[in-house]
C-alpha cells in the first residue's frame, strides 16, 4: 500500500476557489460549480393577535404624590373612614393592606408606622379584621392624626379649591 500525501479525491479542505479545478477520479464524476445565493434570514413571525396593553393600576405615588411614606400612611389610614365599635375594621387597616394599597414593602412600612404610634399620630390595638382569618395590628388615627391628615389634605388641593381663611379672600394668613 501506497501512502498518499492529500485527501481522497473528492474531498476538500478548504472551500474551493473559482480558479480550483473540479475533482476527477476514478469513479467520480466531474463536479460543476454553481454558485448557490445565500438568502437572508426569515423574519421572525408573530403568532397570534398582537399583546393586548392594560393601563397600570394608579401607583401610590401617583395616587399620593411624592410625600413621606409617614404621610402617605395616615393619608391612607384617613381615607379608610372611621369604624364604629361594632364593625369590623376593613383589611386596610392592617399592615398587609397598608402594604398592598401602599406598593410599598414591609421593611419600608415597619419603621415609619412605629414612630407614628411613638408620636400619637396613631393608636395600635390587635384584633380580627374584614378579611383576615387571625388576630392582627389594627392602626387607628389619634386626633392627632387626624389634625395632620387634614392639613396634609388640604395641602394637596390646588390652591382654587381650597377654604380661603375668614378675613382674606385670597386665603393668606394674617389680617386683612
Amino acid at each position: 500500500m501506497r501512502a498518499e500525501s492529500g485527501p481522497p479525491p473528492g474531498v476538500f479542505l478548504s472551500a474551493p476557489t473559482p480558479d480550483t479545478p473540479p475533482p476527477e477520479g476514478p469513479g467520480l464524476p466531474a463536479v460543476a460549480s454553481i454558485p448557490v445565493p445565500i438568502a437572508p434570514p426569515p423574519a421572525p413571525v408573530a403568532e397570534g393577535p398582537p399583546p393586548v396593553r392594560v393601563p397600570p393600576a394608579p401607583s401610590s405615588e401617583e395616587k399620593y404624590g411624592s410625600l413621606r411614606v409617614s404621610y402617605r400612611i395616615l393619608l391612607h389610614v384617613a381615607h379608610q373612614g372611621r369604624v364604629r365599635p361594632d364593625d369590623l375594621p376593613p383589611r386596610g387597616l392592617t399592615q398587609a393592606g397598608m402594604i398592598e394599597a401602599l406598593g410599598i414593602g414591609q421593611g419600608i412600612l415597619a419603621g415609619p408606622l412605629q414612630r407614628l404610634v411613638l408620636a400619637g399620630a396613631l393608636s395600635v390595638e390587635r384584633g380580627h379584621a374584614r378579611g383576615v382569618d387571625r388576630r392582627v395590628k389594627i392602626y387607628a388615627l389619634t386626633p392627632l392624626g387626624e389634625r395632620i391628615a387634614r392639613d396634609l389634605e388640604h395641602r394637596r388641593k390646588p390652591p382654587s379649591l381650597r377654604q380661603a381663611p375668614a378675613g382674606r379672600p385670597d386665603g393668606a394668613p394674617g389680617a386683612p
